[in-house]
């Protein structure tokens, strides 16, 4: 137990460190990511999330900034449908778990495996392409 514990905080570190450098480039969301990611795994918020916590916080509460979304970004992109992007969240991992686990029985990942995995959880072929590819994308960036 304890090394599985081990595993997870060290790449909580390091999605800490992906956040750190989004976050020194501008967006301002990493900071709310990374503070999710500290309470989440009972982790010391970092120097850099600290501050920037405070810095923005104090920025709201001393009124030289309007909203939370003007320090912190705005959580979701102008134009957002909610129950796409729910949807997406919900289904996107099954989706490439299915395809995953049907390629390594030897099923030929293909518009005939799309289809079915996307029958299966409810969504059509197309969606399932894409949440495949984007599930996939998200694992590589890891």
């Amino acid at each position: 137990m304890k090394a599985q514990k081990n595993v997870t905080t060290r790449a909580a570190r390091q999605t800490l460190a992906k956040y750190e450098v989004a976050f020194r480039a501008g967006d301002s969301y990493a900071l709310m990511q990374a503070i999710r990611k500290c309470a989440n795994h009972d982790l010391v918020m970092p120097a850099w999330v600290a501050d920037g916590y405070i810095r923005a916080f104090d920025r709201v509460h001393n009124y030289r900034a309007k909203s939370w979304d003007s320090v912190f970004g705005k959580p979701l992109p102008k134009g957002a449908q909610l129950s796409a992007l729910r949807k997406k969240r919900e289904k996107a991992a099954h989706v490439w778990n299915e395809v995953h686990t049907a390629h390594q029985r030897g099923i030929p990942i293909d518009d005939l495996l799309f289809a079915d995995v996307g029958k299966k959880l409810g969504i059509g072929v197309s969606l399932t392409k894409k949440y495949y590819s984007d599930w996939k994308r998200r694992l590589r960036s890891r």
